[in-house]
Parts: structure tokens; C-alpha cells; sequence
């Protein structure tokens, strides 16, 4: 087991790595007093719903049956 989770399948190369461990590691990256600020948390997010979902564009309010149709 890794810190970061489970190792990363699918990356093709260092910077996929990067990006990879930026969206499920990045606690783990930080200082364990560190505080994490909206833009990374912002960013974090944005990158998330693009990896997982799909999903390039979207409000902050939207719902994700609704406005997203994610069932």
C-alpha cells in the first residue's frame, strides 16, 4: 500500500505521474500542518470532475443528477 493510496495505473509518463498523485495524494504531499486554501481545493476539485467524470465545465451550485445528470 502507498501512501497516496494505490499505485497509479495508466500513466504514461512522469507528468500523468504528477497529475495523478496531485489529485489523489496531495494531502499526503503536504506538510500535515498545512492548510489547504480554496484555489487547491478549487483546483483539486476541477481536476477530479474532468478525471472521473468527464465533466470540463460546471457551477459551483450545481447538482450532480440535476444540472450534471451523474446517477
Amino acid at each position: 500500500m502507498y501512501w497516496w493510496g494505490s499505485h497509479p495505473v495508466g500513466q504514461k509518463n512522469v507528468e500523468d505521474t504528477v497529475r495523478y498523485l496531485a489529485a489523489y495524494g496531495a494531502a499526503g504531499l503536504m506538510d500535515a500542518d498545512a492548510v489547504w486554501s480554496r484555489s487547491r481545493i478549487e483546483l483539486t476539485v476541477t481536476r477530479l470532475m474532468y478525471e472521473q467524470l468527464g465533466i470540463e465545465k460546471f457551477r459551483w451550485d450545481d447538482r450532480f443528477v440535476q444540472e450534471l445528470r451523474i446517477a
